[in-house]
């Protein structure tokens, strides 16, 4: 962690130990000890509608405004953690994930850089379509950048998105059986548990592997 410290510091970004949510442009910080609940708000968050770079450290960049960015690509929550959020029926026959005895909860992320705006981000969960944040410093800006990618620019038409309501919709998996999200083990927590649209995720599933297989295979190292 110290190595980082330094490496970062040339930067001019600094490695913090504290979990992240927001929306819009906006978040907190969310800072405490180990074990004092920073994980469990941030997956609460996520699985509400918010975003989030990171639940454990993350990167900040102390400028005009100050930004987060994310250090890790994995949420990390045990199991008392999950069942508050979610379902103890979901995590009492799974094994732990990891030396921790923590399930991870794994996305994808790739980040454009774009003129007027910080950063366009893109997020991928195992089965779920892909959804981008634009992250500009005023509305004005944003519809520019909708603008020049062709798209709508009346901001009415874009919903927040909501992962555990997403797969009920789309898959008719219930909201409290998803926990264990991780782009392996969602062909037994996902997959078998879909009840509608069932070639739709095997095809998701199979894209994501095959455009990111190399990335997919790190985090499942991680993972163990």
């Amino acid at each position: 962690r110290a190595l980082l410290h330094w490496a970062y510091l040339e930067k001019h970004k600094r490695f913090c130990h504290a979990a992240t949510l927001g929306f819009d442009n906006k978040g907190i910080m969310l800072v405490g000890a180990g074990g004092s609940g920073k994980s469990g708000t941030t997956l609460a968050g996520v699985m509400h509608g918010l975003n989030t770079v990171g639940d454990d450290y993350c990167l900040l960049e102390n400028e005009a405004i100050v930004t987060a960015y994310p250090l890790y690509e994995i949420l990390k929550q045990d199991q008392l953690g999950v069942e508050r959020v979610m379902s103890a029926d979901m995590t009492k026959n799974l094994p732990p994930l990891n030396w921790q005895k923590k399930y991870e909860i794994h996305k994808l992320r790739e980040t454009w850089s774009f003129k007027d705006c910080k950063e366009i981000v893109f997020d991928t969960y195992p089965g779920a379509e892909t959804f981008a944040e634009i992250e500009c410093d005023n509305e004005e800006n944003i519809k520019k950048v909708l603008n020049k990618l062709e798209l709508n620019t009346n901001l009415n038409n874009y919903n927040r998105f909501y992962l555990s309501s997403y797969y009920q919709e789309t898959f008719g998996i219930p909201k409290h059986e998803n926990s264990d999200l991780t782009f392996t083990s969602a062909w037994k927590n996902l997959y078998q548990k879909a009840t509608k649209n069932k070639n739709l995720l095997k095809k998701r599933l199979e894209l994501a592997y095959k455009k990111h297989k190399k990335l997919i295979e790190k985090l499942n190292k991680i993972e163990k």
